[in-house]
């Protein structure tokens, strides 16, 4: 019976001693920096941010132009970026490797080198011009058998700890649904601010019917919500606020500098909707930061996004549009 006691003893002190190297190891690596000064969160974060404000340039500029190729350039690259990303992810679930972080490093510079001057000509500078690459872009969180183990080992050491880890999950459950929520709500304004701003500059003196305002169904998930698809939505009411702020200059410039009182109006109301969307964005992006960093919080946050499979969020991309006249002070 002794000899059973000690073998049992023994395992149990094994067991812990695994746990708490897995522990350990995993926390580790979720506060390594990798060469490109990110851990996975903010390198997930990386690319979403770059993913969107590809989408929206994409979506501003011209068709079958120097800098709409550019930009498709940009976006192989990323897309493979993220490929290397998720190769890794799908290995560790907690770090990436130097070898990948250096390959996601230098996509990023050549999509952020591209973003900063899209009108240049680069002919074949682009390292990879790769067409077939489709990926999900949605980032989620693996959990790994070290965390399996140190959720089994919490049984193991007593009742109170493992209780208390699971009561630590359905906090983090109810979290996780009430930052939904939020998003959701946040997300639904900027909506209806956009939809309001495309209503205004439909109405607008030198707006013509084939303007895309992409007020449509592109980019909407399963369930309704259009987050992939909002920055577009903003891209193409950009860049018909452009055209029709260039007629109007146009115009004013061969009527001694005035413009109609319709028009002056419109673009005072466009301006109005453009800072009440500023201010919906500040919020909204907050949300999904959040949520974007904390799926991948170990140990609670990363195993409880694991199991329910929710994935990154994309962030909303600012207007950056500019013009040197406001036609809205004309006399």
């Amino acid at each position: 019976m002794t000899t059973v006691t000690q073998v049992l003893a023994i395992l149990f002190l094994v067991l812990i001693a695994a746990a708490a190297i897995a522990a350990l190891s995993i926390a580790h690596r979720q506060r390594s920096v990798s060469p490109l000064g990110l851990n996975r969160s903010a390198a997930a974060a990386d690319l979403i941010a770059l993913e969107e404000e590809l989408n929206y340039a994409e979506a501003l500029a011209e068709p079958d132009s120097v800098t709409a190729a550019n930009l498709a350039r940009a976006h192989r690259e990323l897309n493979l970026a993220f490929v290397d990303y998720n190769r890794q992810s799908a290995v560790s679930g907690e770090a990436l490797s130097s070898g990948d972080a250096d390959a996601i490093s230098a996509r990023l510079a050549i999509v952020r080198e591209i973003l900063a001057d899209p009108e240049t000509p680069r002919g074949n500078s682009v390292a990879s011009h790769d067409t077939s690459v489709i990926v999900n872009t949605q980032l989620a969180p693996t959990v790994t058998t070290g965390s399996r183990v140190f959720e089994v080992t919490l049984w193991v050491l007593g009742l109170a700890p493992g209780l208390i880890f699971m009561w630590q999950k359905q906090q983090v459950r109810n979290y996780f649904v009430a930052l939904e929520q939020r998003i959701r709500a946040n997300a639904a304004q900027i909506d209806v601010y956009l939809a309001q701003r495309a209503q205004i500059l439909a109405n607008c003196p030198g707006y013509l019917p084939e303007m895309d305002l992409g007020l449509n169904d592109e980019g909407r998930n399963e369930d309704g919500r259009n987050d992939e698809g909002r920055n577009i939505t903003n891209g193409r009411i950009d860049r018909a606020y452009q055209e029709i702020l260039a007629r109007a200059q146009g115009a004013a410039g061969g009527n001694g500098g005035v413009i109609s009182p319709e028009l002056k109006s419109a673009l005072r109301a466009d301006r109005t909707v453009q800072r009440e969307i500023t201010a919906a964005r500040t919020l909204y992006n907050d949300s999904v930061n959040m949520w974007n960093r904390d799926i991948f919080e170990w140990p609670a946050k990363m195993i409880v996004a694991a199991d329910a499979k929710l994935t990154t969020r994309p962030v909303f991309v600012g207007s950056r549009l500019g013009t040197s006249t406001d036609l809205t002070r004309s006399r």
